[in-house]
């Protein structure tokens, strides 16, 4: 023995003993797995004897522990350290009731507490390098490249580590090319901020950043970052996860129900986020510029499976991160699927009764048919869900306006397709359906927060499950797992179905950088321990639904889903642009489109605003309030009013503020007080306006009017046709784009009014005030939205076009940058480009890196990826 009673211990024996429980608690935290064995157990210590030869054996720390000791046992004795590490974990995995010099059962399975596992898997990472292991970097260490560590090993780690060593490792990283997939830079920055390190500080000269993400670590640029040398790809520098609205959020699900190590969000493409370390594990999108419809998670989660209209469905292997197709002649549009618990077979459901069981092998399909008799009840409805039993007998479908139906499945369902069990139509609308596990019964969640059960034979009588949840923002639940999970703005409920019962109740603490928006869905994990929340602003957060004793908690995982939009753009009085984001910050433009600053004005983004050149002032608009700034962002002056305003701007030289309110109406405020000096109620709906250098304001209607009017007591003074406008043009394309929109009806209506920008200037070379106008009409060709940008021509009532885009670019600012000969263009797709005032040609695109304030960062000798992340840097104000 190693360890007894009579002699006590050698300091190398209990180097050993040491490192064999930090190995085993690092295995054990890496699988995710508590339980242990005796078998289990002796295997880890072999392993861990392997890696303590290579790691330590050689290290001066452990020859002059040798030394010191004389120690004459040899360095590693499996059953002796087994002997050993038993007096610590022979309480978890339980006493023999035989005699006690029989063997115990090596099969015995008991449980390690997680703080054991968790502690000796932090203390393995810091055992690796100097002045313990012979490991030099991070980048050389197995614990530290593979599988990220948890959250809990991350604390413990960063508590057992000193500073020293933390900036000793960094330093051994730069120069270093990290391995695929690395999580080694991203354990030592989770390490250094536990412990308050500065990144910025510690500097980016010559490190890998390749496998590691800077969003989000609040790192200041403040011009001094130094970025020389290093290697940067898209994961360092730009957020990952979606583009567009998060629509579903699911926990991957593992064999017997439990939760595994990775959550699946869906919007137009799938993500697959590594639960430990918050980050894309593999992005699902579509090949081409289409999109995909609908998502599904195989019952063994090891496949997704995404549908797409005209092809048929992807099916995504998660451990190998491949992509197969499954053709479908005829593939319909699929709002909704779910697999059957084989696994093998997708249920479907689409617009206007569209309702059908697919077989993945054989690509077979067997339509839903419903009885004539009930048919023209349910055949126009649109299918909202499809869900299976776990034993797969039973099949629910859930329709548009409260309806539902149940189906018995054969197991040979292609020789005798689904019969129909029961149909009705509930008379409320329907959020959600699921089955219980044999499928016998069916419980609903309504709109309005009822929770309603009954038999699938009868669907007559229902039972009403009473939970305290009305009025709040969402709600979500799992039947099979008996939780029900609801959010009321920051606070979360969790309850019993089946008694109502209060389970947990706390207030949900943002992780993030900002505050967490309304939820606005809630989906709960495979085991019912996880409630996962899609927010109102695109992020999405887990939370650990079981019983605690905490008032205030904190997400178990958060993602935020967020790129920069850029919003309004306005000239500033020193000649530069500035814009919104959609990040809670301004960016500040050159003609050149290269960032020239970021800053704040206030926390939250308005809705609109406008900046006055020629001493800086700010106005903003957020909901029913315009709140007027200084060029030293103090606030001057409020105005409140009784709608929604929905633009505002300076005009008559910054004499005035006119604010659009959604009557539709217009408002005259003192532009240095606010107050109301004029108003109108209108007749027409306009939809954006814009000042006149003449002192006037310039409206667009949603039928293409431009109408002028006077201030501050909006008389009109005059309105022309932009169609009719483009119909006069000298030039030809004008003129034959203009009868293409207007058709054989002979008008046409403008698409998307958030999207429709109007800005006036005077062209100072032909003496006359034009209208440049932005807007997304209907193509009756294609029936699709397209953009067109027109300059007007105000005083000889001709306009001519300057692009066409066939597709609409979400366009959510203007500005006219007349002594450039340029207007610039934003959208919330996150682009900025500058454009030609005469052609419309495009003089320069870009897109700046979200959420990071890179101006004067110093990036000379980087590697970067691609060429277009190089400009994306360039265009953030990067010194390359």
């Amino acid at each position: 023995m190693l360890v007894n009673r009579e002699r006590g211990a050698a300091f190398s024996d209990l180097l050993a003993i040491n490192y064999a429980a930090a190995y085993i608690g690092w295995s054990m935290e890496r699988s995710g797995d508590f339980r242990i064995s005796l078998r289990r157990l002796g295997n880890l210590i072999n392993e861990a004897g392997v890696r303590y030869a290579r790691f330590w054996e050689g290290s001066a720390f452990v020859a002059n522990a040798k030394d010191a000791t004389k120690s004459r046992v040899k360095d590693w004795d499996s059953g002796d350290i087994e002997a050993a590490l038993l007096d610590g974990v022979g309480l978890l995995l339980g006493k023999s009731d035989e005699a006690p010099d029989k063997v115990m059962d090596e099969n015995r399975v008991g449980f390690l507490h997680q703080k054991f596992r968790d502690f000796y898997a932090a203390l393995l990472m810091k055992l690796e390098f100097d002045p313990y292991g012979v490991v030099e970097s991070p980048e050389e260490s197995e614990a530290w490249v593979g599988t990220a560590a948890s959250h809990e090993v991350l604390n413990m780690l960063a508590g057992i580590m000193e500073e020293s060593q933390i900036t000793g490792l960094w330093e051994a990283m730069r120069g270093v090319k990290a391995k695929d997939d690395s999580f080694a830079l991203f354990h030592l920055m989770e390490v250094a901020q536990r412990n308050d390190l500065d990144l910025a500080g510690l500097g980016f000269k010559g490190m890998d950043l390749r496998c590691t993400s800077l969003q989000d670590r609040g790192i200041a640029s403040n011009g001094g970052l130094d970025f020389r040398g290093s290697w940067v790809s898209n994961k360092t520098l730009l957020p990952s996860g979606h583009a567009e609205y998060v629509i579903d959020v699911v926990w991957r699900p593992k064999e017997g129900g439990a939760d595994g190590d990775q959550m699946i969000s869906f919007g137009q493409s799938a993500v697959i986020w590594d639960a430990r370390s918050g980050e894309p594990y593999a992005e699902v999108v579509h090949g081409s510029l289409g999109q995909y419809d609908a998502m599904a998670v195989s019952p063994d989660g090891e496949v997704v499976a995404l549908s797409s209209e005209g092809e048929g469905f992807c099916l995504f292997s998660i451990e190998g991160r491949s992509k197969e197709l499954v053709p479908m002649k005829g593939a319909p549009r699929v709002s909704t699927m779910a697999f059957a618990p084989n696994g093998k077979v997708l249920a479907c459901g689409g617009e206007a009764g569209v309702q059908f069981l697919f077989d993945l092998a054989s690509s077979s399909r067997v339509n839903l048919v419903m009885p004539p008799e009930i048919s023209e009840t349910y055949d126009w409805r649109s299918i909202l869900e499809v869900c299976f039993s776990a034993n797969g007998e039973t099949l629910g479908v859930l329709y548009e306006g409260g309806a539902i139906s149940m189906w018995r499945m054969s197991s040979d369902w292609l020789d005798m397709p689904p019969t129909l069990i029961n149909a009705t139509d509930i008379g409320d609308d329907i959020y959600e359906i699921q089955l219980s596990k044999d499928g016998s019964s069916v419980m609903v969640l309504t709109v309005y927060g009822e929770f309603l059960s009954s038999d699938v034979e009868k669907l007559l009588d229902w039972d009403d499950i009473e939970l305290a949840v009305e009025g709040f923002d969402s709600i979500g639940f799992s039947y099979e797992r008996n939780i029900a999970a609801a959010v009321c703005e920051n606070e979360m409920m969790v309850l019993a179905l089946d008694d109502g019962s209060i389970v947990k109740q706390f207030r949900m603490i943002a992780d993030l950088n900002s505050a967490l928006g309304d939820a606005l869905r809630i989906s709960i994990s495979p085991s019912g321990d996880k409630a996962m929340c899609i927010h109102e602003n695109n992020v999405i957060t887990v939370w650990d639904t079981r019983p605690s004793f905490t008032v205030d908690e904190r997400p178990l995982m958060a993602v935020e889903n967020r790129r920069n939009g850029l919003g309004p753009i306005r000239i500033m009085a020193d000649g530069n642009a500035a814009c919104a984001t959609a990040l809670d910050y301004y960016l500040e433009w050159t003609p050149d489109c290269v960032v020239a600053d970021q800053f704040c004005l206030v926390a939250v983004m308005p809705d609109y605003w406008d900046c006055r050149p020629d001493d800086g002032a700010f106005v903003q608009v957020f909901e029913n309030s315009i709140g007027l700034y200084s060029g030293s962002r103090e606030k001057l002056a409020n105005f409140s009013f009784d709608n929604r305003f929905q633009g505002v701007r300076f005009a008559g030289g910054g004499k005035w503020v006119v604010a659009l309110e959604n009557t539709p109406g217009l408002v005259c405020l003192d532009g240095k007080t606010l107050e109301e000096a004029g108003s109108a109620i209108l007749k027409d709906e306009v939809i954006t306006m814009a000042p006149m250098p003449n002192g006037s304001v310039l409206g667009i209607t949603d039928e293409g009017s431009l109408i002028e009017w006077a201030l501050p007591g909006f008389e009109e003074v005059g309105r022309l046709d932009i169609w009719l406008c483009m119909r006069k043009s000298p030039d030809g394309e004008t003129r034959a784009l203009a009868e293409r929109f207007l058709g054989s009806g002979g008008s046409c209506r403008i698409e998307s009014p958030e999207h429709a920008q109007l800005e006036c200037y005077q062209d100072e070379a032909l003496g006359v005030d034009c209208a440049l106008v932005v807007f997304e009409p209907r193509d009756p060709e294609t029936d699709s939205d397209s953009q067109l940008v027109v300059r007007v021509d105000l005083d000889e009532e001709s306009a001519f076009i300057l692009d066409v885009d066939e597709e609409a670019n979400e366009t959510r600012g203007l500005a006219v940058m007349r002594d450039e000969g340029k207007f610039l263009l934003t959208s919330s797709q996150g682009w900025i480009e500058s454009r030609s005032l005469e052609t419309g040609e495009v003089l320069k695109s870009v897109e700046p890196i979200p959420n990071l304030n890179l101006i004067g960062v110093d990036f000379r000798g980087a590697s970067f990826d691609n060429e277009t992340l190089r400009d994306m840097v360039a265009a953030s104000g990067g010194v390359l």
